[in-house]
């Protein structure tokens, strides 16, 4: 029975391979998973911009999609709530950098955009510039029920020859779609998928969108909220492929 196994393991491999489907695909392995029940250890917010408070990140035992969450409110630790957060993200301090792999969870919020950072790195910054993020995130617009994949900024000129910076709220736009109407603290399922360039994004298994872009190549996860009072996240799945 051992070898019959083996055999149709090596045969099932081949016919992937010459699917066109690479190898890392035959064997999914999770390496994370969390439904903030006990804390957020590990969980590190970006705070190198003014408007940023590390009150804003918090976790609390209730209010997840079962259990506790990791909660974003943009408008805690500032004198004047109108000017909280509007960009806001926290990272996942991960023993190791993943390079192909998926990751989603379940999201919520009241209103703003919420969605998954990916390949995701940053650095501390004390001087409140804006600076260093790297990576993508997966951003959902309810309002006008729409999806957006952005990428963070490198460092260097743009096409028309002016100096451009990695400001981690000045992103650039690289895919978009159309996505069902939310309402307001509704949860839904957030997944990407980072296999060498290709990257898809889907929405309650639904794919939203199929692009190719090799800027960053590895990193860690995050979350990400924009003008958002009220944004949870739970429920987190991340699968290396190897």
């Amino acid at each position: 029975m051992r070898a019959r196994t083996t055999i149709r393991a090596s045969v099932a491999a081949c016919l992937l391979i010459a699917a066109g489907v690479a190898a890392w695909a035959w064997i999914p392995t999770a390496v994370y998973e969390d439904g903030f029940d006990k804390g957020i250890r590990f969980w590190e917010p970006f705070l190198g911009y003014w408007r940023l408070n590390d009150k804003q990140w918090h976790w609390q035992d209730w209010g997840g999609n079962g259990g506790g969450c990791l909660r974003h409110e943009c408008e805690l630790g500032v004198k004047e709530p109108g000017r909280g957060a509007h960009d806001a993200m926290i990272i996942y301090r991960s023993k190791q950098p993943w390079t192909n792999f998926s990751f989603e969870a379940d999201a919520r919020s009241r209103k703003g955009n919420f969605g998954l950072w990916f390949r995701a790195r940053m650095r501390r910054s004390d001087a409140k510039d804006g600076r260093y993020v790297a990576g993508y995130y997966l951003s959902l617009d309810p309002a006008h029920k729409r999806a957006t994949l952005w990428m963070a900024r490198k460092d260097g000129y743009d096409s028309a020859g002016r100096w451009d910076t990695n400001h981690f709220s000045n992103p650039v736009s690289i895919a978009d779609g159309q996505i069902p109407q939310i309402p307001p603290d509704t949860w839904v399922r957030l997944k990407v998928v980072a296999i060498g360039p290709r990257l898809e994004g889907y929405v309650d298994g639904q794919k939203i969108f199929d692009v190719t872009d090799d800027t960053y190549s590895y990193g860690s996860i995050g979350f990400f909220t924009y003008k958002s009072p009220d944004a949870r996240f739970d429920n987190v799945v991340v699968t290396a492929f190897r």
